[in-house]
């Protein structure tokens, strides 16, 4: 598949904000780009509480104590994103998905770094949907999951690049629930 056909470079995009994103409200961001961010809290780029649409969004080179690039425990819609180089000191070096929901449409989540688990992204008692997923050479330093890092529900439908949830560290991805399909709808069937 053709993975983010419409994304243009990062440096092409203007600033999304002049600093991190914290939104507990509604909130709708495109085309632009968050990047440079650093937090000792969580969501190094991305502090999601509410409702949040990100659309052609690069968010890259963050740090968070957890959730480097984007933590969300609201309900998160991505599409035509790259989640790239960003570094956790916990888990959830790209996203850290905590106990909210994440619906993912042509999502790139690559280079990004963990402490603890979940170098690309973890999903804790949270559920994530995605279609057209790529989860590539994200690492984990310790814990489980140097691309994904579950415990939760997670629904990946065809076009995802499965391989690459695999990818830098040796037991590669940590399943507590059974890994389901998805349909257009975002409806999940065993």
């Amino acid at each position: 598949f053709a993975l983010m056909p419409r994304m243009t470079s990062a440096q092409s995009l203007p600033p999304c904000s002049t600093g991190r994103i914290v939104n507990s409200g509604a909130l709708t961001l495109s085309n632009c780009v968050i990047d440079g961010n650093t937090t000792t809290g969580s969501g190094g780029g991305v502090e999601n509480y509410g409702t949040l649409d990100l659309i052609n969004v690069v968010v890259s080179n963050n740090h968070g104590a957890v959730g480097g690039g984007i933590y969300n425990s609201g309900t998160l819609t991505l599409t035509n994103v790259t989640i790239t180089g960003n570094v956790s000191d916990g888990i959830g070096g790209g996203l850290f998905n905590d106990h909210g929901a994440v619906f993912m449409d042509d999502v790139s989540i690559t280079g990004n770094r963990s402490q603890a688990g979940g170098g690309g992204l973890a999903n804790i008692g949270g559920a994530l949907i995605g279609s057209r997923i790529a989860v590539i050479a994200n690492e984990t330093v310790a814990g489980d999951g140097g691309g994904i890092l579950n415990d939760a529900s997670l629904c990946l439908s065809a076009g995802t690049d499965f391989n690459a949830c695999f990818d830098a560290h040796p037991d590669g991805q940590r399943e507590y629930t059974a890994l389901y399909t998805c349909d257009q709808q975002r409806t999940c069937a065993s």
